[in-house]
């Protein structure tokens, strides 16, 4: 064996020493630890998306969507110029049956996803509009509530 040989092989076999002060930190440290176990969440949340969109291949076709909105735009702009087109419009009522309607099973009546993302929008919506409807209730409540108090 030749002289470097030789060291490169010491050089390996040559232990660190110990560094207790960084065990100490490593082991017991919330700051630490917390960052770690975020990073792995992360890591984890990222390899779950893509893998969920592998399954599902490229669904959206982001030109569709974009020449679709601003159809709808135009369209809501032609037809109705005296009314603001910012308004926010309820998907729930697309949730009826109706021989237009791709999105629901003409058997059972009830609707079909064609994956978990459009479920997820749809149910959302769902609790969206249920919201809205408890906020309207509770603020007829307190009008009533104020006009009874007024008249006694």
């Amino acid at each position: 064996m030749s002289k470097l040989e030789k060291k490169t092989e010491e050089q390996k076999t040559e232990k660190k020493p110990f560094d207790k002060k960084a065990y100490r930190s490593k082991k017991y440290d919330k700051k630490l630890r917390l960052d770690e176990w975020k990073n792995k969440r992360e890591n984890y949340v990222k390899h779950k998306y893509k893998k969920m969109q592998k399954k599902e291949g490229n669904v959206f076709d982001v030109k569709k969507i974009y020449d679709e909105e601003l159809g709808e735009k135009i369209d809501n702009s032609k037809s109705e110029p005296n009314e603001a087109s910012n308004e926010v419009t309820d998907d729930t009522t697309a949730l009826k049956p109706e021989k237009k309607n791709p999105q629901f099973n003409k058997k059972h009546g009830k609707p079909k996803f064609k994956n978990s993302l459009t479920r997820a929008q749809m149910q959302f919506n769902q609790i969206k509009a249920a919201k809205a409807q408890k906020q309207q209730e509770y603020e007829k409540r307190m009008q009533d509530r104020e006009g009874k108090m007024k008249q006694y």
